[in-house]
């Protein structure tokens, strides 16, 4: 089955946005202010072309202007002696080469940022917010409710737009800082009466409320910066850096990232998949492939841009990532439908050499014999929810075990087992399921926070014939983290109870229990947290024995049955539902125990 039809886009922007539906091949030769000595535009973007690449994301302007700008507060790079945008874009035409300038508005040199303090962001006790601050180059934040963002900045994008030849704008660090400045408190008093103190506890409903406010926001003003743009250039396009998934609680829950929302704010997707070596552990080698599948499943059908680091660490990017590495990601991002873009710190003129024959032996490949335009996730019957939502409210500061686990190992397991399988964003999983007619198995892997309005809509999809499989606390809570007295989805058939917590035990597989377990035992591992709830045991499988027993070897054995099960299976209308009140999911992330991938394989393939 092919995704969903883009929706119809006409004038100018229909034309650009369908040279980015071909077969792309990006880089992004990231400029450090040195560079620009002995910089020939023209020439670099030749050399990007050797490397197989037909698009290509060239630094324009924000912190540091790489064109002879007009504006007196946008800083041009004093190393800089030609216009290096003009050179690059006019040399792009001529050779075909798709164009992205990238933009950064999130700081300003101290210099202009002392001459217009009413742009800056401020901390809690309206001091200006300081990046890098014990560097030799600190960074003053600036902030998206103040004049800066609203109105001085978009001059230099009109100056762009006006001069040169491109494709659209790409905005880095689209995070929003934790501002109190007048216009953030103003802004947050009207929308939710109050405004935070310091430190906002994401437990409180107020928390809760602030920090999708927040998200709603950004998206909103990414709304309207894009039809600014269309005002001036009805043929630019607009995309921001942002992430679907991430590992960071900073990007998890406090960058302000909508996912749903910013996706549909922009005209094309971009994400970052930076898997530097010191991310938190265990290292998530998905990610690039994952961002791509989420790309694909929102229904508006946007083309879209995974980010891949041409450097091993974060701070000290000049080191380069192993050409394995490298090669891998690119081929999950084309594997899937998505863009790819090598970002390197600097151009072609590099300390560390390995990342420019393993890109462009791999770009020059795909030139020869191009990716499938609807590769099989975009044709997948099994679709794994990813729950944003789940990790801003219910997961909180510990979004990474109490949501984000669950989710990776589901995942996992689905991956390692050879599982044709899409994902989706919460955020879009009622438009999802009405255009997806052919999808058979949905999953929620301890999707927490669900809306009244999606419970009811995937209250439909199974009684219409579809086949849910569901655990822990799905749906326990709405949107907002508030927890509800039953499951809002109705068709789990179970009412949830009191959490316990323990060590180990496990279920006790016989009689028809041991269909979902290896023919060589009749037991199954079960740790950590597990929810007792209380309905129809007929179909229950999986019996859960009791974890109060003494672990001295001599009195290792559970005394008794608990009268709690593993797996709950049920009829809800024409469809079937699988619901289990823990996590093989978080247990397979966290511990790499086989027998929970096998359990994983065995639900979705019964």
């Amino acid at each position: 089955m092919k995704p969903p039809p883009a929706p119809a886009v006409s004038g100018p922007l229909a034309a650009t946005l369908a040279r980015w539906r071909e077969p792309v091949r990006m880089i992004q030769p990231n400029l450090r202010l040195v560079d620009a000595r002995g910089m020939d535009g023209a020439r670099l973007i030749r050399q990007c072309r050797d490397h197989g690449a037909n698009a290509v994301l060239l630094n324009a302007g924000g912190i540091v202007a790489w064109y002879p700008t007009a504006q007196p507060w946008h800083w041009r790079n004093p190393l800089l002696a030609r216009d290096f945008v003009g050179e690059a874009t006019a040399e792009a035409r001529r050779l075909g080469v798709r164009v992205l300038l990238r933009m950064d508005w999130s700081c300003l040199l101290p210099a202009i940022a002392r001459r217009h303090r009413n742009w800056l962001a401020l901390d809690v006790a309206g001091r200006p917010q300081i990046e890098w601050r014990r560097t030799a180059h600190p960074l003053w934040r600036t902030c998206p409710e103040r004049p800066y963002w609203r109105r001085h900045a978009f001059r230099a994008l009109e100056e762009l737009m006006a001069r040169y030849p491109f494709d659209g704008f790409f905005f880095n660090a689209w995070d929003r800082p934790d501002c109190r400045c007048p216009e953030c408190t103003a802004a947050c008093r009207k929308a939710l009466g109050a405004v935070p103190g310091r430190g906002v506890p994401w437990t409180t409903a107020f928390g809760r409320a602030w920090r999708r406010w927040r998200g709603e926001r950004t998206a909103a003003f990414t709304r309207d910066l894009n039809a600014r743009i269309k005002r001036f250039s009805p043929g630019t396009l607009l995309t921001v850096d942002f992430h679907l998934t991430n590992d960071h609680p900073h990007h998890l829950a406090g960058a302000a990232w909508d996912g749903a929302g910013l996706a549909d704010a922009v005209d094309m997707v971009t994400v970052e998949a930076f898997n530097f070596l010191n991310r938190p552990r265990p290292h998530w080698r998905f990610w690039a492939e994952e961002e791509a599948r989420m790309i694909r499943s929102f229904p508006a059908g946007k083309p879209g841009i995974v980010l891949l680091s041409g450097s091993e660490r974060w701070i000290g990017r000049r080191v380069v990532q192993a050409p394995e590495v490298t090669a891998e990601g690119i081929r999950q991002i084309v594997s899937h439908g998505a863009i790819p873009c090598v970002a390197v710190s600097g151009d072609f003129r590099q300390d560390d050499t390995r990342v420019w024959p393993v890109t462009g032996r791999i770009f020059r490949a795909l030139v020869r014999r191009p990716p499938p335009r609807h590769p099989p996730s975009t044709r997948a019957r099994i679709a794994l929810v990813y729950g944003q939502r789940t990790m801003d409210a219910y997961g909180g500061d510990r979004c990474r075990d109490k949501a984000l686990a669950h989710y990776r190992g589901w995942y996992e397991a689905l991956r390692e087992t050879g599982a044709v399988f899409t994902v989706v964003h919460d955020g879009v999983l009622p438009e999802f399921l009405s255009t997806r007619p052919r999808l058979t198995t949905l999953i929620l892997p301890n999707v927490a926070c669900l809306s009244g309005a999606a419970c009811r809509v995937v209250d439909g999809w199974v009684s219409g014939g579809g086949r849910l499989v569901a655990e822990f606390e799905t749906s326990r809570c709405d949107e907002r983290g508030r927890q509800r007295a039953r499951f809002g989805l109705r068709c789990l058939g179970r009412r949830p109870g009191r959490m316990v917590t323990f060590p180990g035990t496990w279920f006790d597989a016989a009689g028809p229990g041991r269909r979902w377990v290896g023919g060589h035992t009749r037991i199954h591992p079960v740790a950590g947290e597990f929810l007792l709830t209380r309905g129809s045991r007929r179909d229950a499988v999986l019996a859960l024995l009791d974890w109060t027993f003494n672990n001295k070897p001599e009195w290792s054995r559970p005394e008794r049955s608990t009268g709690q099960h593993g797996i709950y299976l049920s009829r809800f209308g024409r469809g079937r539902v699988r619901y289990l009140p823990w996590s093989p999911g978080a247990l397979y992330h966290q511990q790499g125990s086989p027998e929970h991938r096998d359990l994983i394989a065995r639900l979705i393939a019964r």
